[in-house]
């Protein structure tokens, strides 16, 4: 497994979304630096959203550290996925890059929108209950988090 180096960068597929990830804005933002909090989400919203088995995130991300191209946001788009939940995709090739509570200072980052996916592998998974059945459990490296209320 690779070491990412910082900052951090990533595209949707059609590359009119690139995005880099910051390692720190100031003293007083917390650095994004490993471990990395990579989190595999099997909940219905993420699959359905993705159209994939499950969803791997890097969490906790401060949303400052998030920064695009020039021109990205006539093509990063915001959908509510829920009440509170937000997703923002590329308008033009339908990749998700990332998602956040509505009010939150931290998104979670699609990790294949990463440059670097192989660099992230999911240490934890969450809303377990709603695995499907053929995804092994426990692949990730970490702990599973059954999560069965709130917010996503």
């Amino acid at each position: 497994m690779s070491q990412p180096s910082h900052p951090l960068h990533g595209s949707c597929l059609c590359r009119r979304v690139q995005f880099t990830l910051r390692k720190s804005m100031s003293d007083a933002s917390p650095p994004l630096s490993p471990p990395y909090d990579v989190a595999a989400c099997h909940c219905t919203l993420c699959r359905r959203s993705s159209g994939a088995p499950f969803l791997a995130y890097l969490c906790n991300v401060p949303r400052e550290l998030f920064v695009t191209n020039k021109g990205a946001d006539d093509c990063l788009k915001t959908y509510a996925s829920s009440e509170k939940g937000r997703r923002s995709f590329c308008s033009e090739c339908g990749t998700q890059i990332g998602f956040w509570l509505e009010g939150s200072d931290t998104m979670a980052i699609t990790v294949g929108s990463l440059d670097d996916p192989s660099a992230f592998p999911p240490r934890d998974e969450i809303w377990c209950e709603s695995r499907i059945p053929w995804v092994a459990k426990d692949f990730s490296s970490g702990t599973l988090r059954t999560v069965v209320d709130g917010d996503r």
